[in-house]
């Protein structure tokens, strides 16, 4: 049973006498395409590999050996038995696409309520000051229709994959951070270039805002 993903070898050995170093060959979180082999195999006897769906998934493959089986949304959040015939020579590849999505929070976590966080994969990303010329990033809205286009980005001498794209801004006028309560003034929304980051590698760039929940614009047709 293979629960979790990413580059290792782990050796393996089966109550029917199956030993083997089981290898991922991936760049995953970052990319979805995992390929897995046996080496070092000691018996060379049929197994069954039950492979996990993360929950996020909607589209992708299994490929034994070229053969292919499609994955869509039915197959998340669930294992898929691979029969494995000949673990010296077989072959496994899957394929988890991840394209950038909004996630919702449930009704009752009230402080995220009409807002959404943006994922990739497995990974939850999130905006710092450093990363949109705002005075304040509690004035961004998400455009439901947005592009997010994934782009290499160095934090703190790693390399991680930050998500390029634009938001909404709430352009106030006459605006006092410092008062409690005011009249709220403003003449509209203007777009301006963002940049998300992996959540796990914020509060490594000097010291500003975060935010993982941002509330959500949606642009409507006249339909």
């Amino acid at each position: 049973w293979l629960g979790l993903y990413g580059a290792s070898e782990t050796e393996i050995a089966l109550a029917n006498g199956a030993a083997f170093t089981l290898v991922q060959d991936t760049r995953y979180p970052w990319d979805g395409s995992i390929s897995l082999t046996c080496k070092d195999v000691k018996e060379n006897r049929p197994f069954t590999l039950q492979v996990r769906v993360p929950g996020w998934v909607e589209s992708g493959s299994i490929r034994l050996n070229g053969r292919e089986q499609k994955l869509t949304a039915a197959d998340a959040d669930r294992y898929q038995a691979v029969q494995i015939d000949n673990p010296a020579g077989d072959v496994v590849d899957l394929q988890f696409d991840m394209p950038v999505r909004l996630t919702a929070a449930h009704p009752l976590v009230e402080e995220a309520a009409g807002q959404a966080a943006v994922e990739r994969g497995p990974l939850v990303y999130c905006i710092e000051s450093t990363d949109a010329a705002v005075t304040t990033i509690d004035d961004l809205y998400l455009l439901s229709d947005a592009a997010y286009e994934p782009i290499p980005y160095q934090i703190a001498g790693r390399e991680v994959i930050a998500l390029k794209s634009e938001a909404a801004i709430l352009n106030r006028t006459g605006h006092d951070p410092r008062r409690l309560y005011q009249t709220l003034r403003a003449d509209g929304f203007s777009t301006v270039p963002i940049r998300l980051i992996p959540y796990f590698a914020w509060d490594n760039r000097g010291f500003g805002e975060m935010r993982i929940w941002l509330p959500v614009i949606y642009r409507f047709n006249s339909h």
